[in-house]
């Protein structure tokens, strides 16, 4: 009786794990824990607990300790549930993918819809790994595999990070000079490659964006003479080339106010600063610079929340008279902030701390921080040796976590380069280099969840 009872409880046990979803494997393994919080957090546990089959790749509680901080917290914001949920079905396939059936160069169809790629962990190891669309490679597919009734459980030792699953993804690039480009690079990880938008676009300067109708203004200052200038704008599919603007004196910086869908631009030579609707309708001059030939608006950047604009105007070449002045949306309370400023070309905004970055260029320029709220700037010269620095844009998408708020700046040099760096004026790293004189940046969301 003892031997039936105990071969009934072998029985027991082996029927139970035959019985293992791949939900119960990662639940039952104590190195998988977080993925587990996470899959129940993110409501996927009865998908995953479905008829299957499933592979799912299961980054160790290791992979998921070596992200930053700030990422972590990011996806565990509630506001951030699609994002969350769109990391976590790119480590599933809907397909049963054993790890000896991998082949190098294989594409793996994921829940989430981007691809996983299969390839060599490196140039000196042949060792099959998994390759992010965006920057993780040389993914381990550690320990053995562990079959379940719907499917396999393959432990990694990163997480792996689809395109698109952070917002600002790209970031938008124009060259005044050479090919004179208007394109996209991919940005901090977040996405990666290249594509041109445009070629030979006479001049392109400022450039703005509104990422939710996949729209990309730019300034087309073609001879710098009175009204023969002109603003284009494209999708960000490169469809609908469109010239909606016409008849400017020397256009330069752009940006948009996405929630009014209004775009801001400035006359440099024309010293006016004008609003319009995308459509180029409806043109506002909502500041005319005097005495003319004085004066020169040289970019544009607004703050939606406090309806505030703000201008980097620029003085007669061999003065230091440069300014940053800020006005209310409907023109009035007009106000320096800064003076004395020389070659003072481009600014840009940080909402969220109301800070604004501005640029002096030529070659020795800086880059500057003015605060225009309570919050101190970390730092008030970030870089003072740029090399004829141009136009910026501001990344804070994790600094509500705790992660660094981020300057994204273009030297206007041939050749030129697209720099990263933060608010105190730490880690400068290249994003895109070898530009013919870039000028207009700005970050955009390309790939939509």
């Amino acid at each position: 009786m003892k031997v039936l009872s105990a071969v009934v409880a072998v029985l027991a046990v082996v029927a139970s794990a035959q019985a293992a979803t791949v939900v119960d494997l990662i639940a039952g393994n104590p190195n998988l824990s977080t993925l587990a919080t996470f899959l129940t957090g993110a409501g996927l546990t009865t998908t995953l607990g479905g008829t299957g089959p499933y592979t799912v790749w299961a980054p160790s509680n290791a992979a998921f300790a070596a992200l930053p901080s700030y990422v972590v917290g990011y996806l565990k914001d509630p506001t951030n549930m699609d994002s969350l949920q769109a990391l976590l079905k790119y480590h599933v396939s809907p397909s049963s993918v054993a790890v000896t059936s991998l082949s190098n160069g294989e594409k793996l169809t994921t829940l989430q819809g981007s691809d996983v790629f299969v390839a060599p962990l490196s140039a000196t190891n042949t060792t099959l790994g998994l390759v992010s669309s965006t920057c993780q490679k040389g993914v381990v597919l550690t320990g053995a595999e562990a079959s379940a009734t719907n499917g396999m459980v393959q432990e990694i030792d990163q997480v792996l990070f689809p395109a698109g699953l952070f917002p600002n993804d790209f970031v938008f690039w124009v060259e005044q000079r050479g090919q004179e480009r208007v394109g996209y690079s991919g940005y901090d990880c977040r996405a990666k490659g290249t594509d041109v938008l445009a070629f030979q676009t006479e001049k392109p300067v400022g450039l703005a964006l509104d990422s939710n109708t996949e729209q990309l203004f730019w300034s087309n200052d073609q001879n710098a003479k009175p009204f023969d200038s002109y603003a284009t704008s494209i999708d960000f599919s490169g469809a609908n080339l469109d010239v909606f603007l016409t008849g400017l004196y020397d256009p330069q910086g752009m940006d948009t106010d996405t929630n009014a869908k209004k775009l801001y631009f400035t006359e440099h030579q024309g010293c006016k600063v004008h609003r319009c609707n995308y459509d180029g309708s409806d043109v506002e001059t909502l500041k005319e610079f005097e005495p003319p030939n004085t004066w020169f608006p040289a970019d544009v950047a607004v703050d939606p929340e406090e309806e505030l604009v703000f201008m980097a105007v620029q003085s007669v070449p061999t003065e230091l008279q440069g300014k940053i002045a800020v006005m209310f949306y409907n023109g009035t309370g007009y106000q320096d902030l800064v003076t004395g400023l020389h070659k003072n070309f481009g600014l840009c905004l940080d909402t969220r701390l109301k800070h604004v970055f501005y640029i002096e260029g030529g070659h020795g320029g800086s880059l500057n921080c003015l605060s225009y709220g309570s919050t101190p700037c970390k730092s008030k010269v970030l870089l003072d040796d740029l090399q004829y620095g141009y136009m910026c844009d501001v990344d804070n998408l994790f600094a509500a976590y705790g992660g660094p708020t981020n300057i994204v700046f273009s030297e206007a040099s041939i050749p030129g380069n697209i720099y990263m760096v933060d608010s105190a004026g730490h880690n400068q790293v290249p994003i895109v280099a070898n530009l013919s004189a870039p000028m207009g940046v700005k970050l955009g969301t390309v790939k939509v969840l």
